[in-house]
């Protein structure tokens, strides 16, 4: 069986062991210390959080704008393709009825691209609030929300 250690009161008593409690002017001053250094660390961990939320948006808007560029070009290349295929059909039928048949399969890929997209919807990584806020612990209709709900998610 261990012996207990005594120790010094924080109340001005003298502990068992016989050492001398501090005295209120150092108890403050220690406390008064523990103060100032939480205080920097938690500004700087906001500073800290700052700086990675700045990060990661830039990150975000270039990744965006890559996104945007390469969609543009695949539009162009699509349409390249389109008229192609519709010229080379027009040989065999009519131009109207060439154009129609591209529009056909394009209606056709479009459909399937929709039907892919409404079953994975795509969502952003942003901060860690953030993600707080979808999972409901700071949105106001946090409620309102069910776990397989993409109402509030475009489409």
């Amino acid at each position: 069986m261990e012996k207990e250690q005594p120790r010094a009161d924080l109340r001005g008593t003298v502990a068992p062991s016989g050492e001398q409690p501090l005295e209120p002017a150092a108890r403050t001053a220690i406390f008064t210390a523990l103060g100032g250094t939480l205080a920097t660390l938690l500004s700087q961990e906001i500073k800290l959080a700052k700086v990675e939320a700045s990060v990661s948006a830039g990150l975000a808007r270039r990744g965006a704008g890559y996104t945007g560029a390469s969609a543009i070009a695949g539009h162009l290349v699509l349409l390249a393709l389109s008229l192609g295929a519709a010229a080379a059909l027009a040989l065999l039928t009519g131009h109207g009825t060439a154009a129609l048949v591209v529009a056909g399969a394009w209606i056709v890929a479009e459909f399937t691209l929709v039907v892919l997209a409404r079953k994975k919807p795509a969502r952003a990584r942003g901060t860690p609030g953030a993600a707080r806020r979808e999972n409901g612990s700071g949105s106001a209709d946090a409620g309102t929300r069910q776990p397989g709900d993409t109402s509030g998610d475009g489409g």
